[in-house]
């Protein structure tokens, strides 16, 4: 099996010849692996990493405001620093676009993507190119993900209690720009299921529900008593 057969065969509960794998790592967990194997080597070869390939649409919008040394700023208004990590340096948010946001009005004033800030034209190629050893990913769907980055993790998490209408329509706008902007489905209407790209299924979107847990007390985890707070409620742990 190559790569596309074997993720695929898992992907339909099919047998697969191993465990297909994939890796997600950090630059410097990169170089390391360049050091070790060599400059111009096939590091996903030599490890034998399936993997997804992805095609998307090349961002051709706005010019994105210069951000200042060491900081980034993307189309939606996100603004990361590089911060120092002993082991790494990573691009930490500190900019949430949209945490003071409290009516649909404050949605309304704020500058959403537009689908129309993309170039479709070469996704077919690409993923053309990709087809016959690779799974090809088309686009990325994290609705909340995005919810995160806009609101901020705390606010985002406090959305759907506080003010579903807010949530819902945040959701809402965010859905309507990664599927039909960014996955680029609305500017291929020719585009066969089936063939050319494989529908999610009722089943599989069944598995990502998510499900509200009402909890009136939440100690976090047990802790040592002069550690910290501790609800009265929780025994504390033994010292070992």
């Amino acid at each position: 099996m190559n790569s596309r057969e074997r993720i695929l065969a898992a992907i339909n509960h099919e047998k697969v010849d191993r465990i297909p794998t994939d890796i997600w790592a950090t630059p410097e967990v990169w170089q390391k692996l360049v050091e070790y194997f060599g400059e111009g080597a096939d590091i996903r070869a030599a490890l034998h990493i399936d993997g997804f390939a992805g095609v998307g649409a090349a961002y051709v919008g706005p010019l994105l405001p210069e951000a200042p040394p060491g900081e980034t700023v993307d189309m939606w208004g996100i603004r990361t620093r590089s911060m120092e990590h002993g082991t790494g340096t990573y691009n930490e948010q500190y900019y949430f676009p949209l945490a003071d946001a409290k009516t649909i009005d404050d949605l309304d004033r704020y500058p959403w993507p537009k689908p129309d800030w993309f170039d479709y034209s070469k996704m077919r190629e690409g993923a053309k190119a990709l087809h016959e050893h690779h799974a090809v990913q088309f686009g990325y769907m994290a609705p909340f993900y995005y919810h995160n980055l806009l609101r901020g993790l705390e606010q985002s998490l406090m959305d759907p209690l506080e003010d579903p209408e807010l949530t819902h329509e945040i959701l809402r706008r965010i859905g309507a720009l990664r599927y039909r902007g960014r996955f680029g489905l609305e500017y291929f209407p020719k585009m066969k299921a089936g063939r050319e790209y494989r529908p999610i299924t009722e089943e599989e979107l069944k598995r990502t529900s998510v499900y509200a847990i009402k909890i009136e007390a939440w100690s976090g985890k047990e802790n040592w008593n002069e550690r910290a707070d501790q609800s009265g409620e929780w025994p504390a742990l033994e010292e070992k």
